[in-house]
């Protein structure tokens, strides 16, 4: 697995996010568990006690920066290969190759765009169209996450733009990458692709859009 960003480096400063149940679940199975106790603190005691006791989980405030180099941390010992500074212009769906503004040329079976609230990469699909709540928030509207084609899939904040107050753009974030890894750790050849992304937009689609949309309903 190849994963690009358009930053030079891994982000050194940043806020506090809240980790929720939802998250934190996967974030102890994922071998991240010592992260969390030793580089958290818990939510207000009762508070978080009332969604462990639901949820099975803990509720914690950690630095952002934390989480995400333990992710990064994680996701090297398995083998995924980074590559920072590298922006992405051009993505050609018929081959699934991904061409960078410095002339690099990537290709893939499958390309997983997650590059947030205002993503560029929502751009490489037919049905998308800007929605303008309140003054609080602008957000693109994504009808379907995958394409036709079955090799492109939006994750994240690209998919379903959180506003900053309901704490789960980076815990829905997370429980996406779960989802996607699941339906691919299923398949065994690359035609199985758009039947798992398929599957992979049941699963999360209704889901994502359910929790975006809740402080409106």
């Amino acid at each position: 697995m190849l994963r690009l960003s358009k930053l030079r480096k891994l982000a050194e400063t940043g806020a506090g996010i809240q980790v929720t149940p939802n998250s934190s679940t996967l974030l102890k199975r994922w071998g991240l568990r010592v992260l969390l106790e030793f580089r958290s603190e818990a939510k207000e005691q009762n508070y978080a006690d009332s969604l462990k006791k639901k949820y099975g989980s803990d509720t914690l405030n950690i630095s952002r920066v934390d989480v995400q180099k333990g992710l990064y941390d994680r996701a090297k010992d398995l083998g995924v290969e980074f590559h920072f500074g590298t922006k992405v212009v051009e993505i050609d769906m018929d081959d699934g190759r991904v061409n960078s503004a410095a002339g690099q040329e990537f290709k893939g079976d499958l390309v997983i765009g997650a590059d947030g609230i205002w993503s560029r990469l929502a751009r490489f699909l037919d049905h998308v169209k800007v929605v303008e709540t309140w003054k609080l928030m602008h957000r693109q509207e994504v009808e379907t996450w995958i394409n036709d084609k079955g090799n492109f899939v939006l994750i994240g904040d690209a998919s379903h733009p959180m506003i900053p107050y309901l704490a789960q753009g980076a815990n829905s974030a997370i429980e996406d990458g779960a989802t996607i890894g699941l339906t691919l750790g299923k398949i065994t050849s690359k035609l199985q692709l758009p039947q798992a992304l398929q599957m992979f937009q049941a699963m999360r689609k209704a889901r994502g859009e359910a929790i975006e949309s809740s402080p409106f309903v």
